[in-house]
C-alpha cells in the first residue's frame, strides 16, 4: 500500500467524481470550476501520469449540484452513480451524464416530473436506479433503467414509508413525520434488500418483495446531533458504527 499526494485542484475547482477508467486501467478524479455565468470547465486528475489536464470537451453549461442542506445553497455533488462507463448525477428534473471514454457530457430526462422530498441515483444489479420520495406522500418510488440505450425507465417498487411511530419512533422534539421525509437516505439496494438511513429515526433494512421492515440497532456518536450545517448529511450515516442487527 502507498499514499499518493495529489497536487491542489485547479483554482476554484470542486471534486464531482471519482472513477475507474476501464481502458487506461487507472483511477481518476473529475473536478469542475465556474468560468462564466452559465459555463463550467472540467479537468481530470490522472493517477498514472500524476497530473491534472482538461478533459477532451472541457466546457459545459451545467455542473452537478444538489440542495441537501440549504434550499438556496448549491453544493457540488461528488457522489455520482457509475454504470455503463458513465457518471450520472440527479439534478431536479434532469440527469447529467459524463461519458468516461469520450469525456463528453449530456443531459437526459428524469423518469417522471414532480416535486420531491428526496431523489437520488443509485446502482442496483448493474442498472441505474432512481429513488424518490414525492412531496405530500409517505411513499418511495424506485425506478430501474431497464434499457439504457433507449433510456427506458420502469417503476419497479413502491415502498410504503408510513411506519408505526410507536415501533419506530422519531427522536423527541423533532419535526412531525411529514417534515422528515426529506431526511431519508438510501444506503444500498442489493438483490431484494433496501437499506435506508432515516435521520433522527435510525437505519432500516426493507425487503422489497415481502414489504417487511427491520431496524438495525447501531451505536450512534454525538456527530449525529449536528444539524443545519453542511455536515448534516456527511456526518449523519457515517456517525453510526458497530453494526449489529436485531
Amino acid at each position: 500500500k502507498s499514499i499518493e499526494t495529489i497536487s491542489d485542484t485547479f483554482l476554484g475547482g470542486r471534486t464531482c467524481g471519482f472513477f475507474f477508467h476501464p481502458v487506461a486501467k487507472e483511477y481518476r478524479i473529475l473536478n469542475v470550476r465556474k468560468v462564466e455565468t452559465d459555463e463550467y470547465e472540467y479537468q481530470i486528475y490522472l493517477f498514472g501520469a500524476k497530473k491534472w489536464r482538461k478533459i477532451a470537451n472541457p466546457y459545459f453549461s451545467r455542473r452537478p449540484t444538489h440542495y441537501r442542506n440549504k434550499p438556496n445553497k448549491e453544493i457540488v455533488d461528488g457522489n455520482p452513480a457509475i454504470v455503463n462507463d458513465a457518471l450520472h448525477w440527479c439534478m431536479n428534473e434532469i440527469i447529467m451524464v459524463f461519458d468516461i471514454i469520450k469525456e463528453e457530457f449530456s443531459v437526459r430526462p428524469a423518469p417522471e416530473r414532480s416535486y420531491y422530498w428526496m431523489r437520488n441515483l443509485y446502482v442496483k444489479d448493474d442498472q441505474l436506479c432512481f429513488c424518490r420520495v414525492i412531496h405530500g406522500e409517505p411513499l418511495m418510488d424506485i425506478w430501474i433503467l431497464e434499457d439504457y440505450e433507449n433510456w427506458s425507465w420502469v417503476r419497479k417498487y413502491v415502498v410504503n414509508l408510513d411506519w408505526d411511530m410507536n415501533k419506530y419512533p422519531v427522536e423527541k422534539n423533532y419535526f412531525p413525520l411529514v417534515w422528515i421525509m426529506g431526511n431519508i437516505r438510501v444506503i444500498s439496494i442489493r438483490n431484494k434488500e433496501l437499506v435506508l438511513f432515516w435521520k433522527r429515526r435510525g437505519i432500516f433494512s426493507y425487503h422489497l418483495e415481502f414489504n417487511t421492515v427491520e431496524k438495525l440497532h447501531l451505536r450512534k456518536s454525538k456527530m449525529d446531533d449536528i444539524i443545519d450545517t453542511n455536515y448534516d448529511w456527511t456526518c449523519g450515516f457515517e456517525a453510526y458504527n458497530e453494526t449489529t442487527s436485531g
